[in-house]
């Protein structure tokens, strides 16, 4: 008996080292042990617990590692928890987290003194922007939290599309319709807010202004033109004249008449660039250009006008431009832009003439050109040019005598230097 039990330690220890020699033993066992059944059903027991862990090894440590990463997994779907614990109600120092008074915290929506806010469902973290949430019938609304986190009402929220529009009950109101902010009036086309843009309905055209606002007493503009728009937010679609603010303009089915003349009972006038009525300005026309008065109709006489400083010549309401006048007094010359010339040399068929400093043409007298040039206008108004020893008589203070003049009508010495002429002695 001692010694079976000898051979059965010995043979388990064999079974360990090698499964073939554990083969062997066990049929040896069996031979050996025949008249003792106890010590055979001990034998059979102690290779039933000992074989699996050696033969179905590898496939244990391949579910051993299945197995952690299946518990592992759920770590990277839960956040970090926050940086800093409370114990009891209230927010955590970072603001993200909202804790009860066991120190957890709260999910889902939650109203907190008075502001209703989200957390995630499986974090807690304070929820910000937009919220999507579908209801039991699949109706999908999205709500908007600030950046503090609170639920926001009646308020304008942008995403990539625009700006929607948040009703009272924190949800974007995802329709086509208009709505009232304050005073001010908005339409909303599938939630979103339109600009610039014209709507039409049952009484008239409106305009959706760059800040969405319905506009009213301003222009608004088309691919016609500028319309006006009333204190009602719709287009005035008539043909009136209309006075906005200190200027007035004249609308031709609601579009604003620009760079064209209008005749009414009183005469013509003139709607500039801008649509305003001209006043105190020149206006054109295919004759030329004609002075509006401070009235806003054209000056329809004939006659010399002063305006800013300088002097015109009006010919039945049109300007007189690069030509020579005469008057009264004597001769005198208005330029391109229809101003009196003065102090200036003017070309003519003939030659050359000057004008002086009161705008008339000069006579027999001596010119002098920014102090540094002589010329000399003979009786026929034109200034001596090309001449050698030409006798000229005492004129406005400068001694009688002859003179040489160039080909420009300069006054030159002898040598061809500029010379002025000797003056007069007390």
């Amino acid at each position: 008996m001692k010694r079976n039990s000898l051979l059965i330690l010995l043979l388990s220890i064999l079974m360990v080292l090698s499964p073939a020699l554990c083969a062997f033993a066990e049929s040896e066992t069996i031979d050996n042990t025949g008249n003792d059944d106890g010590q055979q059903e001990a034998v059979v027991n102690l290779i039933e617990e000992d074989a699996p862990a050696t033969v179905e090894e590898p496939v244990a440590e391949e579910e051993t590692e299945k197995s952690s990463e299946e518990e592992a997994a759920p770590e990277e779907v839960v956040q970090e928890e926050p940086s800093v614990l409370r114990s009891g109600a209230g927010w955590s120092d970072d603001g993200n987290y909202y804790y009860d008074e066991n120190g957890d915290p709260l999910k889902g929506w939650q109203e907190i003194d008075g502001a209703r806010y989200f957390f995630n469902e499986n974090t807690g973290l304070k929820k910000t922007g937009w919220l999507k949430q579908v209801d039991e019938e699949g109706v999908v609304y999205w709500y908007f939290l600030g950046e503090d986190g609170r639920l926001v009402t009646n308020y304008w929220a942008s995403d990539s599309k625009g700006l929607c529009w948040i009703g009272p009950d924190g949800y974007m109101i995802e329709q086509t319709k208009w709505i009232k902010v304050g005073n001010d009036w908005y339409y909303i086309e599938k939630g979103y807010q339109v600009r610039n843009k014209w709507k039409k309905d049952s009484k008239g055209w409106c305009y959706l202004g760059s800040d969405g606002l319905m506009v009213t007493n301003d222009w608004a503009p088309d691919s016609k033109g500028w319309c006006w728009i009333g204190s009602d937010g719709y287009m005035v679609e008539q043909n009136k004249w209309l006075k906005i603010g200190d200027y007035w303009y004249y609308i031709e089915k609601g579009y604003r008449v620009e760079n064209t003349w209008k005749k009414d009972s009183k005469g013509w006038c003139y709607l500039g660039g801008d649509g305003r009525m001209v006043t105190n300005d020149w206006a054109p026309d295919s004759k030329g250009w004609c002075w509006i008065g401070p009235n806003g109709y054209m000056v329809e006489t004939s006659g010399w006008k002063e305006i800013d400083g300088d002097w015109y010549y009006l010919e039945k309401g049109y300007r007189a431009q690069d030509r020579w006048l005469k008057d009264s007094t004597g001769w005198c010359h208005v330029g391109e832009d229809g101003r009196m010339d003065k102090n200036e040399q003017i070309p003519d068929s003939k030659g050359w003439c000057w004008v002086d400093e009161n705008g008339y043409q000069v006579v027999d007298q001596w010119v002098v050109e920014r102090g540094n040039y002589y010329y000399y206008v003979d009786s026929s108004g034109y200034q001596v040019e090309n001449k050698k020893k030409y006798y000229i008589g005492a004129k406005n203070g400068y001694l009688a005598g002859y003179y040489n003049f160039d080909e420009d009508g300069r006054c030159i010495d002898e040598n061809g230097r500029y010379t002025n002429p000797p003056r007069k002695t007390n």
